[in-house]
């Protein structure tokens, strides 16, 4: 009996002697390198999630300049040639003639066009006053840029990153235009964006 519990309280007090070396002696090599890849995986997980995150927010931001940019071009197009008629309005063709837009045959493209606006209705004369100056359109496709032009001032507007302008007779007094825009987000990545818009032109 004397010896069982001497041995049992010899295991007792060996016990707290027993943890303190095992949490005095550290970490193991294996168990650092086991930390240190956990951690750099940690850390390559976050730098993906974080540049993924950079790159989207670059093409979003990119993508709606673009949409901004092609749009304030097609309103500005729009607001204009809604002011002209087929009689005013004169285009070239890809042969170098510059017809008006009455002469025109139905789906016939046409480039850089220039027309009068109407500047309001004489009652007395029964006629409709037209501006003396005339305004114009042009795309460059080499520096991809629309640039609209007016007589009565030195000033010129210009809409950037635009890659395709197009304009096309439909009808006998309707006017198509296609715009297509592409602006560079990062590297070759390049977002695009088209607009398509038909417009009425006035009866005089």
């Amino acid at each position: 009996m004397l010896i069982g519990r001497k041995e049992e309280g010899k295991g007792t007090s060996n016990y707290p002697r027993l943890l303190q070396v095992m949490n005095s002696r550290g970490f193991t090599i294996l168990e650092v390198l086991l930390i240190s890849v956990l951690m750099i995986w940690i850390i390559t997980a976050v730098t993906s999630v974080l540049q993924i995150g950079e790159f989207s927010n670059t093409v979003s931001t990119a993508r709606i300049e673009l949409q901004q940019e092609v749009r304030r071009a097609m309103d500005t197009m729009i607001t204009d040639l809604r002011q002209t008629s087929r009689e005013k309005l004169s285009v070239e063709l890809a042969n170098g003639s510059l017809p008006f837009f009455s002469d025109l045959s139905n789906d016939t493209a046409f480039t850089d066009p220039l027309f009068k606006v109407c500047l309001g209705y004489n009652s007395s004369a029964k006629a409709v006053n037209w501006s003396s100056n005339e305004i114009g359109y042009t795309f460059n496709a080499s520096n991809n840029v629309i640039v609209r032009t007016d007589n009565s001032t030195s000033q010129a507007w210009q809409f950037n990153n635009i890659s395709d302008l197009e304009f096309r007779k439909l009808d006998v007094n309707l006017l198509g235009i296609n715009i297509t825009g592409e602006k560079v987000a990062r590297g070759n990545l390049r977002p695009t964006f088209s607009l398509q818009a038909e417009v009425r032109l006035r009866n005089e």
